[in-house]
């Protein structure tokens, strides 16, 4: 699950429930002003936002300054008249732990103008200019819980079959893999022999579930790789070591080279990589994995409606 902090005026809705040690909970805070948080206010506060994309009024994609995925900033409604702020920065996202304390200083940026206060949402205590510091230090043991989910997410990918989303969708931060290469060589050779004659450089160390990884020039692993017992390949990209664009273009490079090599079938997505289909792939892999999820999804959904 992503991690979540709420900027609020308001109690959240089905959150009202004792919180903490000390009993403190969602309760209307500012007495002064107990309003709800509305759209006028939300587009504002984010206006000096790096925006990568708006998807509607209510749900923006918030890019850091380090010029990467950081976080979805959406509206949640409460009442007709607005609701309140949650920012949520998915645990799938290979720079989580380079992203995730500024996630606090953006939250207090936003409720300063807005009256608001600033809650986390793993153990819901209120973030606060003063204690802003001890929740973001790495030896703290509120930091490394949040390191340890995220490793824990990353090390689960590859036993679940599953591939990382920059930004959540909903509570998801992860999704079924969407960017799966299936090649059914004419030429059934040894294993070593295919390395050796293809020049690979293969990652010795097992990627857990009997794979191995593909790396590139410079030694970062691009492509996850398995041998099926009929001597087919199945071949992912190599996520949380590079940016998605990257490791799925050069996918396709090296899927070309295996079918170049040792001739057969390729399918994608278990559907033959038809030459259309390879450009649709091609074009549509320059962004974000999650862009690529939501495209093939939609694209999927029309070519079978």
């Amino acid at each position: 699950m992503p991690f979540d902090i709420f900027v609020t005026r308001t109690s959240l809705p089905d959150r009202d429930i004792t919180l903490t040690a000390s009993g403190w909970n969602f309760l209307p805070w500012n007495k002064a002003n107990t309003n709800s948080i509305t759209k006028a206010e939300f587009g504002s506060v984010l206006k000096s936002a790096n925006v990568y994309q708006k998807h509607s009024d209510d749900l923006y994609w918030i890019k850091h300054e380090l010029d990467v995925p950081w976080c979805s900033a959406e509206l949640v409604p409460t009442d007709d008249n607005g609701g309140f702020i949650q920012l949520s920065i998915s645990l799938g996202n290979n720079y989580f732990m380079r992203v995730w304390k500024d996630i606090f200083q953006f939250a207090l940026s936003m409720a300063e103008p807005l009256g608001a206060r600033v809650v986390e949402g793993h153990y819901k205590e209120e973030i606060t200019k003063k204690n802003i510091n001890s929740a973001i230090d790495h030896d703290d043991e509120y930091y490394q819980q949040h390191f340890s989910n995220w490793r824990q997410t990353l090390d689960a990918l590859s036993s679940k079959s599953q591939a990382p989303l920059e930004y959540p969708i909903g509570y998801e931060d992860s999704a079924n893999e969407f960017y799966m290469f299936q090649i059914y060589p004419d030429k059934i050779l040894p294993f070593q022999q295919i390395v050796r004659e293809m020049n690979l450089n293969i990652d010795s160390v097992s990627t857990g579930a009997g794979g191995s990884f593909i790396k590139d020039k410079d030694g970062n692993p691009i492509t996850r790789f398995f041998v099926n017992a009929d001597g087919s390949f199945v071949l992912t990209p190599a996520y949380t070591f590079r940016d998605f664009s990257y490791i799925a273009l050069g996918t396709c490079e090296i899927v070309e080279q295996f079918h170049k090599h040792l001739g057969g079938h390729v399918f994608f997505n278990q559907a033959p990589f038809t030459e259309d289909l390879k450009s649709f792939v091609l074009e549509n892999s320059k962004g974000l994995g999650i862009e690529f999820y939501l495209i093939v999804n939609e694209h999927l959904h029309s070519t079978t409606a």
